[in-house]
């Protein structure tokens, strides 16, 4: 989504559960979303969460994924991605800085009570303004793999409807 002011607001409700905003407890119990934006508390198979701290390691996922264009946990199935998730062992590129790989150790961190909240998220010198250019994250003028795997489908659709040859 687009504000009006130009700010990208990113928002999924696919999978929302509503919580009391006037209570100081989130505990949640049911397990929504995609797996690799799961936490280590549900990969490991918690039966009550956080569930700011686990929309918080979501937020960290995305984060990962937008600066790096692919997703920090990936494994060939669902047990052994929920293996990789619980260990949190993220392999942060250098050339997005020392700063923003603190942010997104600190947001993925595998304990939830270490996970950074939202003020100390917010309070953390990666989301100043002011960094020094070399503290920048890389602007990526890189297409996502899905879009390439689509200009693939289209190519191919397109050679079978006109009895081309694929390349």
């Amino acid at each position: 989504m687009l504000a009006a002011n130009g700010t990208v607001r990113l928002g999924d409700f696919g999978c929302a559960e509503v919580l009391d905003q006037y209570k100081a407890e989130d505990t949640c119990s049911r397990t929504l979303g995609s797996p690799a934006f799961q936490s280590p508390e549900i990969a490991t198979g918690l039966e009550s969460f956080s569930g700011i701290k686990v929309d918080i390691w979501a937020a960290g996922v995305t984060l990962y994924q937008i600066v790096t264009g692919k997703i920090p946990f990936d494994a060939d199935n669902l047990c052994d991605l929920f293996e990789t998730i619980s260990r949190a062992d993220v392999e942060i590129p250098e050339e997005l800085g020392s700063e923003l790989a603190d942010l997104i150790r600190a947001i993925l961190n595998p304990q939830q009570d270490g996970r950074l909240d939202l003020e100390a998220i917010q309070r953390h010198r990666w989301m100043s303004m002011d960094l020094p250019d070399d503290q920048r994250v890389p602007y990526r003028q890189r297409k996502p793999r899905i879009l390439d795997m689509l200009d693939q489908v289209d190519a191919t659709v397109t050679n079978l409807a006109t009895g081309a040859s694929a390349s």
